[in-house]
């Protein structure tokens, strides 16, 4: 037995719509029968062009585990399509789909047909045309042996299309092969259109999508339409551009940052961790997102300028209270307390999936400098303690344990 658990992926907003709609599921699957007579249920189960078989059919199923094991795609799956659309438009993408499935059944099979696997294909569809190359986490069991492994979401749908469409050939199994393939073609096609249209924007910090790989576009086009996005907005709220540097920072790659009132002693820093201290940023795609546009436009005064450029530690010391200071001071956070927060959680392994991505992101810049960073005193011993190498390092190839959502 083999299923996904995770997808490494960022969310705009927290995923309301696809956690009710799991749950209405499972509550009709165990208390459907005693709401509703025999007539009504049986009247949702797919067997014509009927608005209520295309509609009800998704919240009936055959069993406990034909439940569950869709429920666990849709977790997953569902969660980050839900979390980079809407919590408004993922429903009415859900229903729509399971219809689209639905009737591609109806044309080619016409069995009749109940459960929530067409429409659970359906947003793996989009899944795929949003994130195909985004690590998912895969568990398997076999007697008394289980493990786990990865692989990126193309190889996952990909195995997934072939399986059904060798079981639509030979007809294998009491399974509705062509409402799995119709969703699944059917999200695809809608992602990519989506996509296409700018009606869903993925992060600046997202892979690319399959509809960027085809179109030979970066990432940085689209971190670049973004932020120019930003700008427009900023400027219809009527609080004008953001100032851009006269000359680009020492470091041009984009940084954190740390800022005047992130300055605190390691003692403060563990005791923002067990008060769980607003100074603290949290780990979200929407605060990463933040942080990172304020940390590439630094002001760097011409005193300043001097004193990187002429090295040594001052200079670097400097040069990290600007790039790693300002953006965070900014924000209201502290760069230390923030990292000494991030070393324990990733020391006692305690990360929820959700924040994993934007994490790991984080983490991998501050890497490139932390070396540099201790070596200036920007970042004390005791600081630097809490920083389990081994650790760290599987986080950031991604085997790191992650707590359970």
């Amino acid at each position: 037995m083999i299923f996904p658990y995770r997808i490494e992926t960022l969310f705009q907003c927290r995923p309301w719509a696809n956690w009710a709609l799991v749950a209405l599921m499972v509550l009709f699957h165990f208390s459907g029968w005693a709401v509703l007579d025999y007539d009504t249920v049986y009247a949702m189960v797919l067997q014509d062009w009927s608005l209520t078989g295309l509609l009800g059919h998704m919240f009936l199923h055959g069993g406990f585990m034909h439940l569950v094991g869709n429920m666990i795609v849709l977790w997953v799956f569902g969660n980050a399509v839900c979390g980079n659309t809407s919590n408004w438009a993922y429903p009415i993408l859900f229903l729509g789909l399971g219809m689209a499935a639905g009737a591609v059944h109806l044309v080619v099979d016409g069995e009749p047909m109940v459960g929530a696997s067409g429409a659970v294909n359906g947003i793996t569809g989009m899944a795929l045309a949003m994130y195909p190359l985004n690590r998912v986490s895969i568990a398997w069991w076999f007697w008394f042996r289980f493990g786990s492994f990865t692989m990126p979401l193309w190889g996952v749908a990909l195995i997934w299309f072939l399986m059904d469409a060798v079981g639509a050939l030979l007809r294998t199994g009491n399974v509705a092969h062509m409402a799995h393939i119709g969703g699944l073609v059917c999200g695809l096609a809608l992602g990519w259109l989506a996509l296409r249209l700018r009606w869903v924007e993925l992060t600046e910090f997202d892979n690319r999508s399959l509809e960027e790989i085809f179109a030979g576009r970066t990432v940085e086009e689209r971190r670049q339409r973004v932020r120019e996005a930003e700008q427009v907005e900023r400027l219809a709220r009527g609080e004008g551009p953001v100032s851009q540097l006269a000359q680009p920072p020492v470091i041009p790659r984009m940084t954190v940052s740390y800022g005047a009132r992130g300055a605190v002693g390691l003692a403060g820093a563990s005791r923002a961790v067990a008060l769980n201290d607003p100074l603290v940023m949290p780990v979200t795609a929407a605060a990463v997102a933040d942080w990172s546009r304020r940390a590439s436009h630094i002001e760097v005064s011409p005193e300043d300028a001097a004193r990187i450029q002429a090295g040594g530690a001052d200079g670097a010391r400097r040069q990290f209270e600007l790039l790693y200071g300002a953006s965070f001071a900014e924000l209201g956070y502290s760069f230390h307390r923030s990292l000494a927060d991030y070393f324990q959680r990733v020391a006692w392994q305690r990360i929820a999936p959700h924040e994993g991505p934007a994490l790991s992101g984080f983490l991998r810049m501050v890497e490139e400098d932390f070396l540099a960073m201790r070596d200036c005193g920007f970042v004390d011993a005791e600081l630097a303690a809490r920083r389990d190498e081994r650790r760290l390092a599987d986080f950031l190839r991604g085997e790191g344990a992650v707590a359970g959502a």
